[in-house]
């Protein structure tokens, strides 16, 4: 399992100063610091802003990313110039890049899949959303079985694909049970689909800022550990969280990945 980092992003009340003034210095700093927790992978969240986005997403490939080669991006925007002008630079770059995400709404799908052809060494992520999120692992699989006809169709192919079955916070009325069907659903999904398929979450929609930060690291610790425990292979985390780190760590030690070092969990 490997972790992505979400804070590059318009929306989060540390970085948007500098995103929005385009003062490369504290994401450099951001991206520094994650680098020596292990993280690899960074979502790039410039919104969708017709004229804004498309900006932000050169100035953080050319200014910010340049001095991290080896580092891979996400590119997480509705905006589809902004989407076309981090493909281009990251193709340029050389960067292994991830579209976060195609929906299965038909706008979201034309507007993406052509790029997708275009760059054939990009990643996908498919969200399990039809508009609405689905609550039942099944109603889940339906979607994910769906998604993967249509992307072999348009000539994707399913080797790129990443599936995001959308994590719920557990505040809303259903939210406890939404957490239980995705579980299901990891354990469901090797068996649906015809070949092995990468998966992702959002781990900090699992609760809300009203929960409280000690409640929010404590509930996003246990379903890491649940979610991995199930094979998922991608986890979107905040990395301001430590004990979340360390915890992951922990997790990638125990499975194997990495040399255990109490020194790593301080």
């Amino acid at each position: 399992m490997e972790l992505i980092c979400e804070n590059i992003n318009v929306v989060d009340p540390f970085m948007a100063p500098a995103l929005n003034s385009l003062d490369a210095e504290p994401i450099i700093e951001l991206v520094e610091n994650a680098v020596r927790q292990g993280i690899r992978v960074f979502d790039l969240n410039v919104g969708s802003h017709a004229l804004k986005s498309p900006r932000l997403m050169a100035f953080l490939l050319n200014e910010v990313f340049s001095s991290f080669p080896d580092l891979s991006v996400s590119l997480d925007t509705t905006n589809a110039e902004a989407l076309a002008v981090g493909l281009s630079l990251a193709s340029r770059q050389g960067r292994p890049v991830v579209v976060n995400a195609l929906s299965l709404e038909v706008e979201k799908w034309a507007q993406v899949v052509p790029l997708l052809r275009e760059y054939e060494q990009s990643q996908v992520v498919l969200l399990l959303m039809t508009p609405q999120v689905p609550r039942e692992a099944e109603d889940r699989l339906v979607a994910a079985l769906d998604g993967c006809e249509r992307l072999t169709r348009a000539g994707i192919s399913l080797d790129r694909l990443i599936i995001d079955p959308v994590v719920a916070p557990l505040g809303w009325g259903d939210g406890h049970l939404h957490s239980g069907e995705i579980l299901k659903f990891l354990t469901l999904l090797p068996e649906a689909l015809s070949q092995p398929v990468k998966t992702m979450v959002g781990l900090s929609n699992i609760t809300t800022r009203s929960a409280g930060r000690a409640v929010r690291q404590e509930v996003e610790v246990v379903f890491l550990s649940m979610l991995a425990a199930l094979g998922l292979d991608y986890a979107m985390v905040n990395v301001r969280h430590r004990s979340l780190l360390r915890t992951a760590r922990l997790i990638q030690s125990l499975q194997g990945r990495e040399i255990f070092s109490p020194a790593s969990l301080e």
